[in-house]
């Protein structure tokens, strides 16, 4: 497992942010926890939920670290130790590393809570790691992280679109947006927004499917940030198939992926990195029209919270 983490985290940051989070990853299971493997080799036999559930109660622990005013710890230092398994737990509900565990995780899960801040760096990294492939054109976030990474502008858009998240509190679908949250708490009933100054809590709600066929709203049963996905609420095939032959940079660069794609035969990061290294300056794509034809496709975007389980049952995205 360590090792297909390793090149997961290479596929997004440099080497030595990689080394970084697999040491914070190690010490933070090393400190709080009282086993005496290691992580990657800890979670191995352990089923797809319960290494969710496990780097959930791990963030348990650390949060209460943080906010334990006696800590002997460096806070700084435990953010990272969080962040770290924050990206693991991720990458765990992924699906990438085969789940061929049998062992549940029985200890009794403490609430987690999330800050905002938490929330934001979770959903741009989700935002930055998920490409989509349509038949005939193709959105490749990879890409982008790559040519943009550094430009204020691009960051910008992006936690835009984020803190304008949607969280549904009741079947009426009365929502408020990430930016209005105070806490998203993750309980063994559900998931709670605290919001308006704290002052209101209500339950999450989730869009419920049935082999793509909407069946109403019901509460969430998350039990690990994981388990909650990132919904568009306008199927991002649409908003890219109907706005990209007007979008001429990304149309370039779109159908010159999707060829080299079909070429290869890569796909994920290596596609990316592939694709960047070797064909990308060939194109001579004004990266400027580029960064703003990407954000015409933002303006579109909205994105909702729902259980991971039914939007995969969702059939459009």
């Amino acid at each position: 497992m360590e090792r297909t983490f390793k090149n997961f985290l290479s596929s997004q940051m440099c080497d030595d942010s990689v080394e970084s989070y697999l040491s914070y990853a190690r010490n933070a299971f090393k400190k709080f926890s009282r086993e005496n493997d290691s992580i990657f080799n800890f979670l191995e036999g352990y089923t797809q939920n319960s290494r969710e559930l496990y780097c959930e109660y791990l963030i348990s622990l650390l949060n209460a670290e943080i906010q334990n005013p006696d800590s002997s710890h460096n806070k700084k230092t435990l953010r990272n130790y969080k962040s770290a398994i924050m990206i693991l737990e991720y990458f765990v509900g992924t699906g990438i590393y085969p789940h061929n565990g049998t062992k549940v995780f029985s200890n009794t899960v403490q609430d987690v809570a999330y800050i905002d801040d938490d929330l934001v760096k979770n959903f741009l990294f989700r935002l930055e790691t998920q490409d989509r492939y349509y038949s005939t054109c193709c959105f490749p976030c990879r890409l982008f992280r790559k040519i943009f990474s550094k430009n204020h502008k691009y960051i910008k858009t992006l936690k835009d679109a984020v803190n304008r998240t949607e969280f549904i509190i009741n079947t009426k679908q009365d929502r408020i947006t990430l930016k209005q949250l105070g806490l998203l708490v993750i309980t063994a009933n559900g998931v709670e927004v605290w919001h308006g100054n704290n002052s209101a809590i209500d339950n999450v709600y989730t869009e419920v499917y049935d082999k793509g066929i909407s069946q109403g709203f019901s509460k969430s049963t998350a039990r690990a940030l994981s388990q909650l996905s990132l919904d568009h609420k306008k199927p991002l095939v649409d908003i890219v198939t109907n706005k990209i032959n007007n979008l001429p940079e990304l149309k370039k660069l779109s159908d010159a992926l999707l060829l080299y794609k079909s070429n290869t035969g890569l796909k994920g990061s290596k596609l990316a990195t592939e694709f960047y290294d070797n064909i990308y300056q060939s194109l001579n794509i004004n990266d400027t029209q580029l960064l703003n034809d990407m954000i015409e496709i933002y303006n579109d975007v909205q994105l909702v919270i729902m259980d991971k389980r039914y939007n995969s049952s969702k059939n459009s995205n």
